[in-house]
């Protein structure tokens, strides 16, 4: 199902998934807080990966997921930069 201008919370260390299914495309933008953000699958990343960094204001719209990062899997994922609080609005199909 489509995320459709939704707020994602992060707290703390661990990976909350930015999709909801598997995706080809995302706009997203940290609204509050620094986020690390990853492209995966599925499976939530181990706690230990780290993410690119994206400070307040800071995203990608429409991007397709091949240009994010090389890696495999078709869905977005976000932490909290340093264990803290972020939040990100996210947009896909």
């Amino acid at each position: 199902m489509a995320r459709n201008m939704e707020v994602v919370t992060a707290q703390g260390a661990g990976w909350v998934e930015l999709t909801n299914d598997d995706v080809t495309a995302i706009t997203f933008q940290v609204v509050s807080g620094v986020a690390e953000i990853r492209r995966g699958t599925s499976a939530s990343p181990d706690i230990t990966l780290r993410g690119m960094v994206f400070s307040f204001s800071e995203g990608f719209l429409q991007r397709d997921l091949s240009t994010i990062a090389y890696g495999s899997g078709a869905r977005i994922w976000a932490k909290a930069h340093a264990g803290r609080f972020a939040q990100v609005l996210v947009d896909h199909e």
